[in-house]
């Protein structure tokens, strides 16, 4: 544990920066959540898994409905998902060689978390875990595809091309 921290303690220093700096900023929707938002009946009576399933959203509701049972929480939805976002800002400025420019990595995170589009993707309370858990995924997902084939392992298709061709 102690050799982890040590040889990804410039990450996770930027991480919590990152994390802090997104959570500083836009903290107004988590303070001005209480003072009038619509979003009142998903967090009194909680939400259904196929709640955005008609809106063809099939996995609005998955993450928050597996973590927190249904229920709403908004100040903990709202820290949570701007950690997601922090990781995967993160993960990606350790992706492109950021990290060899001590302060590049951070301000290049902090270009992606604190853009104004965020700020479209945090107005509905409900949908921001999931929205920041899957940004999360697809950088982990490009992350690990690329390290794989910079591996040159190859992938062995032959498999998947006979189970095509089966007549």
């Amino acid at each position: 544990m102690i050799h982890f921290l040590k040889q990804h303690y410039f990450w996770l220093k930027t991480f919590f920066q990152v994390w802090g700096a997104i959570a500083a900023v836009f903290s107004f929707c988590i303070v001005t959540f209480f003072s009038g938002n619509h979003d009142y009946l998903y967090l009194r009576y909680g939400m259904s898994l196929n709640s955005g399933v008609w809106e063809g959203r099939l996995t609005q509701f998955l993450f928050p409905w597996l973590v927190s049972g249904n229920q709403i929480l908004p100040v903990i939805n709202m820290l949570s998902a701007f950690a997601f976002y922090a990781a995967a800002a993160v993960l990606t400025a350790k992706w492109y060689g950021w990290g060899e420019h001590k302060k590049g990595g951070l301000l290049f995170a902090l270009l992606i978390v604190l853009n104004p589009h965020i700020v479209s993707q945090i107005y509905y309370t409900y949908t921001i875990l999931s929205i920041g858990c899957w940004h999360l995924l697809a950088v982990s997902g490009v992350v690990l595809l690329y390290d794989g084939f910079q591996k040159n392992k190859p992938v062995n298709t032959s498999e998947i091309v006979e189970c095509v061709n089966v007549t």
